[in-house]
């Protein structure tokens, strides 16, 4: 939504507002266009002899550059059709001057007062024979004079000779800045370096810089510590000492279903119920568990196997990273014995160091997959007592119990396991049978290069990227040893022979119709009841960068307000100064 304009005019004179991309005006929630700060600009909720509309202040440029950096400017990348538009080739202020502009405002006995800078403020007669102005300033083109300049025009806010402007400037990037500091001590965090678009600053109408302005690089990559307190669970346990509601609470990580990874979601220990903390964790936090994926400006950024950002080094099926798989061995079965009378059963032993561990029932049943070590210590579903499926830290990894109401259960983990496990089943009814499948490790001399042959596959076709109004689906296509299919480094297939990633459009019908919701207009009094409206259209998205106006009809839910009244309360006393006596 934040990417369609809605614009509103001012008959000559500038555009009031548009699209703002979640920006507040300079002044409403920043020191922007307030006393002793910097004078409001582009984004200043009014046009004044005060702002500059031309340039951006700090604050609009950090909203913007926040929400860029966010991921959610995607819908500005398309590039748009092409359209032939002639621009007048005169400046609106030669086709109506001062006067005329005068008229357009307080009507047609109105006539401009030369008072004050005509293109930072334009003074008219009004009515009551009286210099008034609304702080706006000529329009473009405006004649002006100066005590430098005897004949003049207004450009951009400023009286400059007749018939001439600035050279525009077309921006330079500067040189990126040292390295920052890190984000994390260990376990992976990351430093940024920025640069400027100010060698030299555009001016004029000159292009801003493309590319990259700010830069990240891994940093402390090597592990915590053991025993150390997990990066998410401490920025969460950093709230316990703040109110929420009114009371104090210990948090502890929320990473279920519904939420977004890289945003800080915390549940209240003991009660039954999760809140976002923050809507950004901080940078170098894992996306989630089993990944290595790490969280940057709330966004979810690949981190390879060897820790770098970015890096495309991939684990083996061993995990081993940019290993050929030959450093274990797969190991997989069908266990579909039963007891008459019910009770735990052995189903598979899983040596140390095991990875890619999954364990499934075969059909849903009243059994219990449960998990115990060698010393009968049961880590799960022990003791005829029956857990609810959530994540278990065992042997040193996380095992994921699984069990859905129309699935059957299961576990999985990735390993490696620091123990011997042991994997049981509590039987309440016959066995339907329960698959198993892991990799245990192997010593091996040499590389197992020569053992075993590699080639390139497609995998199969990715997610649709959209819904609807088409989206894009794509093969990657990866490296794979020719015994067990399992994926290795790139490194070990021929680059020559790699053949193209396979993309193809889907989803390709409309979506649904839908309101578009403009923002609130301000409100057309400051006191004593005034109205504030916003545009509300019926669209619907036909393409990936396309939409299309309809019939308000066709949007089927309740149609959103477009004005409302607003700033109610009564007006305080002021003074009013009457007409001069005779």
């Amino acid at each position: 939504e934040v990417c369609h304009a809605v614009i509103k005019s001012n008959e000559l004179f500038l555009s009031l507002s548009l699209s703002s991309f979640g920006m507040n005006h300079d002044g409403i929630g920043n020191s922007c266009g307030t006393k002793g700060h910097e004078a409001a600009k582009l984004m200043a909720a009014h046009i004044t002899a005060n702002t500059n509309p031309f340039s951006w202040s700090a604050c609009s440029r950090d909203y913007i550059t926040s929400f860029l950096d966010s991921g959610r400017g995607t819908c500005l990348d398309n590039e748009p059709p092409k359209r032939d538009f002639l621009y007048p080739a005169v400046a609106p202020g030669q086709v109506y001057d001062a006067d005329e502009q005068c008229r357009f405002q307080y009507g047609a006995t109105s006539r401009q007062c030369k008072y004050g800078e005509v293109c930072r403020e334009l003074w008219c007669l009004s009515k009551s024979n009286r210099c008034v102005t609304n702080s706006i300033p000529a329009a473009e083109g405006t004649l002006c004079q100066t005590g430098s300049i005897e004949k003049g025009w207004c450009y951009q806010g400023e009286c400059v000779p007749f018939g001439t402007w600035p050279q525009s400037i077309d921006g330079g990037w500067g040189p990126w800045s040292i390295w920052g500091e890190c984000s994390r001590t260990c376990g992976g965090g990351v430093s940024s370096s920025i640069r400027h678009c100010d060698s030299p600053a555009p001016s004029g109408g000159g292009k801003y810089c493309l590319g990259e302005r700010k830069r990240y690089r891994s940093c402390n990559t090597d592990p915590c510590p053991s025993g150390a307190r997990d990066f998410r669970e401490k920025q969460c346990a950093d709230f316990d000492n703040m109110p929420f509601r009114g009371k104090y609470y210990n948090w502890k990580p929320y990473t279920g279903g519904g939420v977004k990874p890289c945003a800080l979601n915390c549940l209240a220990e003991g009660y039954n119920f999760y809140t976002e903390r923050a809507p950004a964790v901080i940078d170098g936090t894992q996306c989630n568990a089993d990944s290595l994926d790490i969280c940057i400006n709330g966004e979810c950024k690949h981190v390879g196997c060897d820790n770098i950002l970015g890096s495309d080094a991939k684990e083996d099926r061993c995990r081993v990273c940019g290993g050929d798989g030959s450093a274990c061995e797969a190991f997989e079965g069908f266990f579909n014995d039963s007891l008459p009378r019910g009770g735990y059963m052995e189903v598979v032993q899983i040596p140390r160091g095991s990875v890619h561990i999954e364990i499934r029932e075969v059909a849903l049943s009243k059994n219990y997959i449960a998990l115990k070590s060698e010393e009968d210590d049961y880590y799960i579903n022990g003791a005829w007592t029956i857990d609810w499926p959530r994540k278990f830290d065992v042997a040193g990894t996380a095992f994921h119990y699984k069990r859905p109401t129309d699935e059957p259960e299961s576990l999985e983990a990735l390993g490696p396991t620091s123990e011997n496990l042991i994997v049981m089943i509590l039987l309440q009814e016959q066995n339907l049978g329960i698959k198993y499948k892991f990799n245990v490790p192997i010593s091996r001399t040499g590389s197992g290069d020569n053992e075993v042959g590699f080639a390139w596959n497609h995998l199969p076709w990715s997610e649709c990227s959209a819904t609807c109004a088409g989206g894009v689906q794509k093969q990657e296509v990866v490296c794979k040893r020719l015994d067990d299919s399992s994926v290795v480094q790139n490194n070990y297939c021929d680059p020559d022979s790699k053949p193209p990633e396979n993309q193809r459009a889907c989803n390709t019908e409309p979506c649904p119709p839908e309101w578009f919701i403009g923002d609130w207009s301000e409100c057309s009094k400051t006191c004593d009841g005034g109205m504030r409206s916003r545009t509300v259209l019926c669209i619907r998205k036909i393409g990936p960068s396309e939409e299309e106006t309809l019939d308000t009809t066709n949007c089927l839910t309740h149609r959103p307000i477009e004005k409302e009244p607003c700033n109610n309360q009564s007006c305080p006393p002021q003074w009013v100064a009457l007409d001069w006596s005779e």
